[in-house]
């Protein structure tokens, strides 16, 4: 969580959680366009490979915009991630994707489990304390 409080080690150690959230999304964008191409397709798997591509895009002309700006200006703010909050909603969706994919219900318990949990345990003890 963005503050400009202390952070604990703790506080680190939940980063743990966004980034094997997005380690199953690269998995589930993976296996999305596994599908498309072997044409056995879903709705999410179009929804989860169009979202990847807009990423993909957003991400290369925000590069190329904000290196310009810090090339003629110096500036480094163009660096904040706002462009990208819109398409984040690809991560969830290409989470189940993943999901629908694992056919071991133990193992797809514990995914759910942690798609659903993660954001909440992040939530309260990502920040630091007092905040």
């Amino acid at each position: 969580m963005p503050t400009l409080g202390a952070r604990s080690i703790f506080n680190y150690a939940m980063l743990a959680v966004p980034a094997a959230a997005i380690v199953c999304a690269l998995a589930g964008i993976a296996l999305s366009l596994q599908r498309l191409a072997q044409r056995r397709e879903s709705a999410l798997d179009v929804v989860v490979v169009a979202g990847a591509y807009g990423i993909a895009a957003t991400f290369a002309i925000h590069v190329f915009y904000s290196y310009g700006r810090y090339a003629a200006t110096g500036w480094l703010m163009d660096a904040y991630p706002r462009y990208y909050l819109p398409l984040i909603v690809i991560v969830p969706l290409a989470c189940l994707s993943l999901l629908a994919a694992i056919e071991t219900p133990r193992r797809r318990n514990a995914l759910l489990m942690f798609l659903v949990a993660g954001p909440v345990l992040f939530r309260i003890f990502g920040a630091p304390l007092g905040l």
